[in-house]
């Protein structure tokens, strides 16, 4: 039983080649007025059919029809004159009529649940041929739609009226070349015409017909012995005259009728070109690189998981990724379509390199040709300067100062400060420049020389023993860019120099972000002045107080009664721990800290931190994972687990966490068919679905639950999840997983804990079974982690129950040993149960 689900397709899966979802193809006008990419029209799972509507298909004894037929919400009863027999299982029909199965909205499920998804996949790719862009003004109203005798390129024309076929047409291509037909009106192909496919001297074959798209926003009609090549997306309906014939699709919003011997012939999606390297961008947080092709599914070079970069990619590109490491760069393949390059902080990449392929490293997913040859990818991309992340934003590098805002006027006395702390750089070290601020400093000439000098370091000591003493102001100023190029805004920190030997004193970084749940700790840190005399006392005393609390959001009072209830313990220390649940999500609490020499209080330094207060997801907790269950009886699904970790809900004595009738569940449900979930279904009559724990039944197939946790009126996002569900006919033990982390908190603890243990159990009557001897059960974890990404194929050995479990692989239940687990990693859990006699 999978812990999670991801519906693609797993490293070296294939897509069954009678439901191929192919993705969009580059293909080059030959219109001489214009050059331009027209990518196909995604028929999704609306092209596994020859003849898909809405309204019905009405047959006039003997029509003819190779591919599958179907029809929703109309129901079978709409599909008429095929002398249809439906198959023992009711998910479809039979025809002598028709080469292929015939599908409708009523049948038994899943079929429901398919043709739903089919019909969004037509409304879809007719949105999308209706809105494709006329490539020129040449191929704009041509001829007045009276388009008979025309020869035409790759392309897309459009009509505002309609278009009728009088006399032949040709269209003159490639098989990679693409044209759509938009006719606002109707379109009317005369009796015996025909549309005729020729080559154009590329040496690639004619134009395939599941690249031609006739989008007709009136009704279609197919003369008596006229033949059409292409899909027909119809608004309305579509008639298809006797004798007529189509190589393609007819994909009608109402319905379709047959006349005599008319045949519609479902033409092939699987075309077979070289995979081409469409863009290189890096992730947003700049750890990664991502190369996409188009045109179709690569074969991903013949990897399998995590390996050399060098396997598909040119020497001189591995290389610079390398930069000055030792060890080869990994990538793997995220789908058929998607190569994720795994970058470190030695890489030389940046934007504005160029990317290469390896020679006939890669090839379509479907070919059997091996390399060199025409079907292998070649060529190389470069990497936008000015966009570096594509489409995406790459993160925002911020700037984090910290240091003593207070120094004293020894003359050995030296200004530091660190923005180590500051973020958003990527795998690569972030680039620092400083400056002081010359309109509000001292000595500003004089110190930017001196700064100027430093750029690059993300700490700075500037000694200030050849300026004149006194009460000098500095305003520093530093700005960090990431590799990417992106620079941060300006951070200030003032320093005042004053005109004594008071200590230096530090908080860290002035402004911090906290969560409430979450413990805080701040550390003050303070230095003797180096002219301060030891004789006096070397003691420093400190003291924390609160100082203002603002509404984060509008910077307004708050009031002040929570002000005084915050308490700081221990407030007479140098160091401040805030345990879980003193500071409250949506306020910002400034704290004082004094340092002052014990034996002369008036020798002090101030510093103070601004907590920016946020407030955490919701926690949403749901027993279990994917699952595969019978049909046969009802399951649940619990999420009773799930709190909010912004508010204090422990009972006081148990510490076990209480329910917080402010929550709200919302449940929904949807059919998954060829891994993609559909549109929203209706929960079974009965069901209740906004409680904590879903219970229902469903009939066999693949089903998408999911759970909006929800808070109103807080301000708090919603936090969502999808359970996958499998239901099959017969008997299936099934797994009920508790909730993988129960916290627990007990008002004297500095932090709340969690048990890192997932704990199993079957359903009772599987645990009947066993009871009476009838059957044993035999049980199996597996564990993959997945670091920065990449999914590891190494990195957790259950079985090692000395060092990563206590239980080993092959029990109900996983408990971890302390430590097994590591941050910045996960992992997903399998558990496989299987059932025999008993020995």
């Amino acid at each position: 039983m999978p812990g999670y689900y991801r519906p693609r397709e797993m490293p070296g899966s294939r897509r069954p080649p009678h439901i191929l979802l192919l993705c969009g193809c580059l293909a080059l006008l030959s219109v001489a007025s214009a050059v331009a990419i027209v990518l196909p029209v995604e028929l999704g799972l609306g092209g596994h059919f020859a003849i898909l509507t809405k309204s019905g298909v009405t047959n006039v004894p003997i029509g003819n029809v190779v591919g599958d037929v179907g029809t929703s919400p109309i129901t079978f009863a709409a599909i008429t004159g095929f002398a249809l027999s439906a198959d023992a299982t009711n998910m479809f029909a039979t025809s002598a009529q028709i080469t292929g199965r015939v599908y409708a909205a009523d049948f038994a499920p899943p079929t429901p649940a398919m043709m739903t998804l089919a019909i969004y996949s037509l409304e879809r790719a007719y949105t999308d041929a209706a809105g494709r862009a006329t490539s020129s003004d040449a191929t704009l109203n041509l001829k007045g739609g009276l388009i008979g005798g025309t020869t035409f390129t790759a392309g897309v024309y459009t009509w505002d009226t309609g278009a009728s076929v009088a006399s032949d047409i040709t269209l003159s291509g490639s098989v990679d070349d693409v044209f759509i037909f938009q006719i606002a009106g109707n379109l009317l192909a005369g009796s015996a015409v025909k549309v005729l496919l020729v080559a154009d001297g590329s040496g690639h074959g004619t134009p395939w017909a599941s690249n031609i798209i006739w989008q007709v926003a009136g009704q279609a009609t197919v003369g008596t012995t006229a033949h059409l090549e292409g899909v027909i997306l119809v608004k309305t309906h579509c008639a298809m005259n006797a004798g007529s014939s189509i190589n393609g699709r007819v994909l009608a919003q109402t319905a379709v009728t047959l006349g005599d011997s008319a045949t519609i012939t479902q033409s092939t999606s699987i075309r077979l070109h070289a995979p081409v390297l469409h863009g290189a961008v890096f992730a947003p947080t700049g750890s990664q690189l991502i190369l996409t092709f188009v045109c179709q599914p690569t074969d991903r070079g013949e990897m399998a998981g995590v390996g050399p970069c060098a396997l598909v990619l040119a020497a001189e590109t591995v290389a610079t990724i390398r930069g000055g490491g030792t060890e080869e760069p990994l990538c793997y393949w995220q789908d058929d379509s998607t190569l994720v390059v795994n970058l470190d902080y030695q890489t030389l990449l940046a934007p504005g390199s160029t990317v290469s392929l390896l020679d006939g490293a890669i090839r379509p997913a479907l070919s059997t040709s091996p390399c060199p040859s025409p079907l292998c990818a070649v060529g190389s991309v470069t990497i936008d300067i000015n966009f570096p992340c594509g489409g995406v934003a790459c993160t925002q590098p911020v700037a984090v100062v910290s240091g003593s805002p207070q120094i004293s006027a020894c003359p050995s006395e030296v200004l530091k400060l660190d923005a180590s702390a500051s973020t958003g750089g990527g795998i690569k070290p972030l680039a620092y420049a400083w400056r002081v601020d010359p309109t509000r400093s001292n000595f500003a000439d004089e110190l930017n020389a001196r700064l100027e000098q430093l750029d690059g370091n993300d700490a700075v000591a500037i000694a200030l023993g050849d300026l004149p003493l006194g009460g000098s102001q500095f305003v520093l100023l530093v700005r960090v860019t990431s590799f990417l190029g992106l620079a941060s805004e300006l951070a200030e920190f003032v320093v005042t120099r004053s005109g004594g030997a008071e200590p230096s004193l530090s908080v860290g970084p002035s402004e911090r972000i906290a969560r409430p749940a979450s413990a805080t700790q701040l550390l003050g840190i303070a230095t003797l002045a180096a002219c301060w005399q030891a004789a006096k006392g070397v003691q420093i005393s400190f003291e924390w107080t609160v100082g203002n609390v603002t509404v984060s959001a509008t910077g307004e009072p708050a009031p002040s009664a929570l002000r005084n209830a915050l308490v700081l313990p221990s407030p007479l220390r140098s160091s401040l721990l805030l345990p879980p649940f003193s500071l409250l999500s949506g306020y910002t609490y400034v704290l004082n800290l004094r340092a002052q020499m014990a034996t002369d209080p008036s020798v002090f330094s101030d510093a103070q931190v601004a907590l920016d207060v946020r407030a955490q997801p919701l926690q949403l907790l749901m027993s279990g994972g994917d699952r595969r269950l019978s049909a046969a009886e009802p399951f649940d699904v619990d999420a009773s687990r799930s709190y909010d970790p912004n508010v204090c809900l422990f009972h006081a004595q148990t510490g076990k966490l209480l329910e917080d009738a402010a929550l709200l569940f919302g449940w929904g449900l949807r059919a998954v068919a060829n891994g993609v979930a559909a549109e929203a279904l209706a929960f079974p009559a009965g069901t209740t679905t906004t409680g904590r724990v879903l219970q229902l039944q469903l009939p066999p197939g693949t089903y998408a639950i999911t759970l909006t946790l929800s808070k109103p009126s807080t301000g708090i996002a919603d936090s969502t999840t999808t359970l996958f569900v499998e239901l099959i006919v017969g008997a299936c033990p099934s797994i009920v997983f508790e909730a993988l982390t129960e916290l627990k908190f007990n008002p004297t603890w500095s932090a709340s804990t969690a048990r890192v243990a997932l704990q199993t159990s079957l359903d009772a009557a599987s645990l009947a079974l066993q009871a009476a001897g009838v059957v044993s059960y035999a049980y199996e974890w597996k564990a993959y982690v997945r670091v920065a990404g990449v999914t590891l194929p190494f990195g957790l050995d259950l079985a090692d129950t000395g060092a990563v479990t206590t239980t080993g692989l092959s029990k109900p239940n996983l408990a971890f040993r302390s430590g097994a687990l590591t941050g910045d990693a996960f992992y997903r859990f399998e558990l496989t149960v299987t059932g025999g006699p008993q020995p």
